[in-house]
């Protein structure tokens, strides 16, 4: 019995040792847990903090970048601007070229002014005049549209004047040569166009064989302005007393409005369900289809002569004034977005292309401004002192050469996209910077990289 209470006892002290040891070891893991927990949570956080200094890092790289990309931007901004104060015209050309190269490899703006200034003056330097400039016609000219590859000029000697869109074909022919004095036109297809006349007629004219179709009299004055609308197979007119009409294809009068005063210029938007005129009492009319008012807009006072209207898009249309500025309207609201100095004198015209946004102006101070409508806080590029006052302004279709047309009755095309006059006036000079002229003109301290091969 002794024996038993022994190993009884025994047993308990043994149970009770094994609880404890247990117990110690559950104490050890719980400890050894919580370091290994600390250990984690040291390396997630030196973790952290190697990714917070790794973004630092990157964060002041791309600072870095950005910070040079704005300094060679400006460097080529600067040199453009010394390019064009330059005499020789040689190394006037070499710098204009070396500052589109630094804006073009630093992604700067396509349409940088001061850069396009400095080219085409090198350009104008190089180029024969004789090869942009045409005499197309020998009386006033009043209407010109680019249409499908090519560009129409009209004159009040009823000489309608066709030519090419680029340098290579820029040669003209004579299309039409008809009685009445021609105001304006539209094609209704590749082969038919509607005219406009002094005497308030509309007639239609055939490319395909060149005869005169139907001569339709308005009952009212000179014609300004003679839209088509392919969506509704509609034309509409303008002349000088007042009047708008919308004819059917068969020259059946479907819509007549009076203005209560005289109307000086109409624009019609692509689907045809919007048209705006401005009449002489300082008022913008934003019509419907069928004429009705839509919306009737009273002019800034220092802008009370409207002299062009330009729809962009179904939600925006563009005016020109006498005094030069562009007026940037909300088609829809009526709401005056934006007053842009263009030019310095009465605009004359307004052209744009929709691929590329780009809003040119023709004015009577014989210059032309270009606009990138993506862009309107970006100076436009400028040309200036032209032979004569511009009357009509087109962009080529791929928005790469601007063909326009001057009161002395020539023609002139120009390239608008800096890389095609980069690439005319490398083939001319045939040569780059040298290094003694780096040094002198860029500067030591920028890698010598010249932008021309040689």
């Amino acid at each position: 019995a002794i024996l038993a209470d022994n190993l009884a006892s025994e047993a308990i002290v043994n149970k009770e040792e094994a609880i404890s040891q247990k117990l110690r070891a559950e104490i050890e893991r719980n400890r050894a847990q919580t370091e290994k927990q600390r250990a984690d949570n040291l390396l997630i956080l030196a973790q952290e903090r190697e990714y917070q200094a790794i973004d630092a890092r990157e964060q002041a790289e791309n600072q870095r970048l950005i910070a040079e990309r704005f300094k060679i931007l400006a460097n080529a901004r600067a040199i453009s601007i010394k390019a064009t104060q330059i005499q020789n015209p040689e190394l006037q050309s070499l710098l204009a070229l070396q500052a589109f190269q630094f804006n073009k490899l630093k992604n700067g703006y396509t349409f940088q002014s001061d850069i396009f200034q400095a080219l085409l003056k090198g350009y104008n330097q190089y180029i024969s005049i004789n090869d942009t400039v045409k005499p197309a016609h020998s009386d006033f000219i009043t209407a010109a549209v680019v249409f499908e590859g090519n560009h129409y000029s009209i004159s009040e000697d009823g000489v309608m004047m066709k030519t090419g869109t680029l340098p290579s074909n820029f040669n003209f022919s004579k299309i039409a040569d008809l009685d009445p004095i021609l105001t304006s036109f539209d094609f209704i297809s590749n082969s038919l166009i509607v005219f406009g006349t002094n005497m308030g007629e509309i007639l239609y004219y055939s490319l395909d064989n060149g005869n005169v179709g139907n001569i339709i009299p308005t009952n009212g004055g000179r014609i300004i302005t003679v839209k088509y609308s392919p969506h509704h197979q509609l034309i509409y007119t303008q002349d000088i007393l007042g009047n708008i009409y919308s004819f059917n294809i068969d020259g059946d009068i479907i819509h007549h409005k009076k203005s209560d005063s005289e109307i000086s210029v109409m624009d019609i938007s692509q689907m045809g369900d919007k048209l705006i005129v401005a009449t002489s009492e300082g008022h913008l009319k934003i019509l419907d289809q069928q004429l009705n008012l839509v919306r009737d807009i009273q002019l800034p006072e220092e802008n009370q002569k409207i002299t062009a209207i330009k729809i962009i898009n179904e939600e925006l249309f563009v005016c020109g004034t006498k005094n030069g500025n562009l007026l940037l309207y909300q088609l829809n609201s009526g709401e005056l977005n934006a007053i842009l100095s263009s030019n310095e004198a009465v605009i004359t015209s307004l052209a744009y292309e929709p691929n590329s946004h780009l809003l040119a102006s023709g004015a009577r101070d014989r210059g032309i401004s270009i606009w990138n409508m993506d862009f309107l806080n970006e100076s436009p590029m400028k040309i200036e002192n032209l032979a004569d006052w511009v009357n009509t302004v087109t962009i080529s279709e791929d928005a790469k050469y601007l063909i326009y047309t001057l009161n002395n009755g020539k023609v002139q095309i120009i390239p608008i996209s800096q890389q095609i006059l980069a690439s005319g006036l490398c083939d001319k000079i045939g040569r780059s910077l040298t290094e003694t002229e780096w040094a002198e003109y860029i500067g030591k301290e920028v890698e010598f990289n010249p932008v021309c091969n040689e």
